[in-house]
């Protein structure tokens, strides 16, 4: 059995509760999303698929668009950080 504490809001006191941005959050939220609904109930996806969700969370715009090489230390960021994690 596995429990999930989730903060909804997005205030300002809730902002401050983490080092990400809103963008990278964005780009979390997604992951999270494409694990939540793997094919054959894996709950898992490859690190190539996880970068595949920068597009899909239009995570930044114009000069803020965030890069490939951003999202490859933002995936280690998260398995450091306890907010994913990676099999070998």
């Amino acid at each position: 059995m596995m429990i999930c504490v989730a903060n909804l809001k997005s205030d300002d006191l809730a902002q401050l509760a983490t080092e990400y941005t809103a963008a990278e959050i964005a780009f979390y939220k997604a992951i999270i999303e494409e694990i939540a609904t793997s094919p054959n109930e894996s709950f898992s996806v490859t690190s190539m698929v996880a970068l595949k969700q920068l597009a899909r969370a239009k995570v930044g715009t114009g000069k803020d668009k965030m890069t490939r090489a951003h999202g490859e230390v933002l995936l280690e960021s998260f398995v450091a950080n306890g907010w994913l994690a990676k099999s070998a």
